[in-house]
């Protein structure tokens, strides 16, 4: 995310393919991708956080 609004601030972004630089990390191949509804919320700035 990269601003706050309605879904017309979504953008698509291509991104440099990133580079392993240790053992211990892996790359995974990306097939799909989705927005949560607390995102959408997250994006209006609507949220709230309440201590359970």
């Amino acid at each position: 995310m990269t601003a706050k609004g309605q879904p017309d601030v979504l953008n698509y972004e291509e991104v440099k393919e990133p580079k392993i630089s240790s053992p211990s990390q892996i790359k995974v191949k990306l097939q799909s991708s989705g927005v949560n509804p607390i995102d959408t919320k997250i994006r209006k700035n609507m949220t709230t956080i309440n201590n359970a």
